[in-house]
């Protein structure tokens, strides 16, 4: 999280004679009640599984369309996307409230490794420019599609689990409609 590399090198941004090197970026993926209450209160592995394999394939989407390093030529600065990100997933299992609140927290490491094999720290777009760069503003800038893609995989894993959903809010939120059968086996 400093930035320091296993080879002695430290990344971060040089400024005044130091290194600044933010630590990394924390992204929250969480279930809907009703998957949270199945996996955790009923004790349905598929529907942790499933809650599981939705994140990491969101998250590959955003390794694949963010990850970014700046690169330095004279005074001239291009991105290169670098599609590699160094990611620790935190599971939790309650909210604020101690309700059953399944969510992962994926602590993205601010270091991506650019294709002459240096690693840099994850781009960012200080300039604010129209083009779409920046390991966080593009992430920013689309979290409501980095979202949906999140919900939509769930959705899809817990309908092949013999569940119905029903869209409950905005941006494709969405809660079980009814309980099958072989879930409410296992409660």
């Amino acid at each position: 999280f400093e930035g320091k590399l296993p080879n002695g090198v430290t990344i971060g941004l040089q400024k005044d004679g130091s290194i600044k090197h933010r630590p990394g970026y924390d992204l929250g993926f969480h279930a809907p009640k009703s998957v949270s209450i199945l996996a955790l209160d009923g004790g349905d592995q598929r529907f942790y599984e499933a809650h599981l394999e939705s994140v990491k394939e969101t998250l590959k989407a955003i390794e694949e369309d963010c990850a970014q390093a700046r690169v330095r030529n004279g005074k001239a600065i291009s991105f290169e996307n670098t599609k590699n990100l160094t990611i620790a997933l935190i599971r939790h299992t309650a909210s604020r409230s101690l309700d059953p609140h399944l969510h992962h927290h994926a602590l993205i490491m601010n270091a991506t490794e650019r294709q002459d094999k240096t690693w840099r720290a994850l781009a960012s777009n200080m300039a604010k420019d129209k083009a779409n760069n920046g390991f966080f503003e593009q992430i920013y800038h689309n979290q409501i599609y980095y979202g949906l893609i999140y919900r939509n995989t769930l959705a899809n894993k817990v309908q092949k689990l013999g569940c119905e959903i029903e869209i409950v809010g905005k941006h494709g939120m969405w809660e079980i409609k009814g309980v099958p059968k072989e879930a409410r086996d296992v409660m």
